[in-house]
């Protein structure tokens, strides 16, 4: 089951290569592998109307940072183009790091259409992803990949 969910799109911009199937995970079988160029990004899109932000409190995911460029930008769309907002996280070199981050770090947006984690060094960077997750407050969390037997997905990525 680690792959994106239903109605979640792969929509990658300057990249080297993206594998959904990469054995470097945090969990389960399968991570995603992102080699980016300067300011590439993973990006995933919802196939639907934009989810209304206001059932979840946020962002959360596991990075693996593999060696180059210690910065990376995770952005959010409230549209298929239009960034709502976004925030730069340092990365720590060859750890798994545990990333969470509130609606209120990524501007408040009403809706979201798109996620995308972002090269911020202009070097590029070669990460793993892993448990893309948007925080439920009330309702089941959304996971974006990895699903998890016995979770209840709502809308699902």
């Amino acid at each position: 089951n680690d792959a994106l969910a239903a109605n979640w799109q792969n929509w990658n911009w300057n990249q080297q290569s993206v594998d959904l199937a990469s054995t470097g995970k945090y969990s389960g079988t399968r991570g995603i592998r992102a080699v980016l160029n300067a300011y590439g990004g993973f990006s995933v899109g919802y196939g639907g109307s934009a989810l209304a932000a206001s059932n979840y409190s946020g962002l959360s995911s596991k990075v693996f940072q593999q060696g180059r460029g210690n910065k990376l930008e995770v952005l959010v769309y409230q549209d298929d183009d239009t960034v709502f907002g976004k925030t730069v996280i340092t990365l720590q070199a060859k750890t798994w790091q545990s990333v969470t981050l509130s609606w209120a770090q990524l501007g408040n947006p009403s809706k979201v259409k798109r996620i995308a984690f972002k090269d911020g060094s202009g070097s590029g960077t070669d990460i793993y992803l892993d448990d893309i997750v948007l925080t439920a407050t009330t309702t089941p969390s959304t996971t974006v990949w990895k699903l998890r037997p016995g979770m209840n997905l709502g809308h699902g990525f």
